[in-house]
């Protein structure tokens, strides 16, 4: 997508909410899309830009998730001059990110997983066949679009395999893209929530479980996926999960050292 100046994007928070002020940005920012915080009234609304396509996407899974009663941001549609984003309340729960900095325990980090699988479990449930966003129905497409065109070997290699792990088998509706930032977590009453709709679509299962491992911060694996057996009701292939972990793990640090390698080189 194409990145404008932070004017530009407070003024189309202001086309959409005249009356919005202290316009800024989170503290933990977005890794693809610029994120903006606006109060609106007695609301502080996110406001999320990114490509028409993405926007479209999330607009979907946003209303099949508050249909099947599954706790997901409400998002709205805007545009301007061309660019679009949504809009939906801030939820001030913290991300397990941003808890984990503040000393979280082992335990609690492993609760918020347990109930980010809760989630999960009730997402899948959903019949694949009502799924039909206009963009983006299934992951391997959305890997396709946040992943540039290189003719760099390493590169190709990495999201190469990441394509085909996340095309093969089974698909049924994941969130895809489960790690400690795209997690709320509240210690006190233990519930988590995900954010994040761009990477809900259909997935193969173990793919999803090897992209949770990759970021998962704690080193008891067997237990999280137990976990996950247990909860879901399905039964993993962790001997796939496994192989693929060691094979992502080699290829994930040469993409790192190729990607730091071309940005010295710009």
């Amino acid at each position: 997508m194409e990145y404008r100046s932070t004017e530009f994007y407070h003024a189309a928070i202001k086309n959409s909410y005249p009356n919005a002020c202290d316009i800024r940005q989170p503290d933990i920012l977005g890794v693809i899309a610029p994120v903006f915080l606006a109060d609106v009234g007695k609301d502080t609304l996110v406001c999320k830009f990114n490509r028409r396509e993405v926007i479209f996407h999330n607009k979907v899974v946003s209303d099949l998730l508050q249909f099947h009663d599954i706790p997901a941001p409400r998002t709205r549609i805007h545009a301007y001059l061309h660019t679009w984003f949504e809009s939906y309340k801030y939820n001030d729960a913290k991300t397990l990110h941003e808890l984990i900095q503040d000393g979280l325990s082992d335990e609690d980090i492993f609760n918020a997983y347990c109930g980010v699988f809760d989630l999960q479990s009730r997402i899948s449930q959903i019949p694949a066949g009502t799924f039909a966003p206009p963009y983006f129905q299934y992951y391997k497409s959305i890997l396709e679009a946040q992943q540039e065109d290189t003719n760099n070997l390493i590169l190709g290699s990495y999201r190469k395999f990441c394509r085909h792990m996340s095309n093969v088998g089974t698909q049924i509706l994941l969130h895809n893209d489960i790690h400690d930032r795209n997690i709320l977590y509240s210690p006190e009453s233990k519930q988590a929530f995900l954010i994040d709709l761009d990477a809900v679509s259909l997935c193969n299962e173990n793919f999803t479980m090897l992209s949770t491992l990759q970021r998962y911060p704690l080193n008891n694996f067997y237990e999280l996926m137990n976990e996950y057996e247990k909860r879901t009701g399905r039964k993993l292939d962790r001997m796939q999960i496994m192989m693929a972990k060691r094979i992502m793990a080699g290829l994930r640090g040469a993409k790192e050292k190729t990607i730091a390698m071309l940005q010295r080189q710009r």
